[in-house]
């Protein structure tokens, strides 16, 4: 399986840069937050793969039903 830990540690670290760089603060912010609805996504689409129920993946996920909908098109 897909190991999310880099995900969530190429996220933490746009976060420390966007910290140190005020002036591209707002734009690594921006990526972090492209890359955490990326692995969401991710998450997402292999729980509708193996049958989660659409209720639960919003709830876990916060995503819509709208981007989950997309996802299974």
């Amino acid at each position: 399986g897909r190991d999310w830990s880099s995900d969530v540690c190429s996220s933490d670290l746009v976060h420390g840069l966007a910290q140190r760089v005020p002036q591209q603060g707002e734009e690594l912010m921006t990526l972090a937050e492209e890359l955490r609805r990326d692995a969401l996504l991710n998450v997402a689409k292999a729980m509708l793969q193996r049958g989660f129920d659409l209720q639960l993946i919003m709830e876990m996920t916060g995503l819509s039903q709208e981007d989950l909908y997309q996802l299974q098109s």
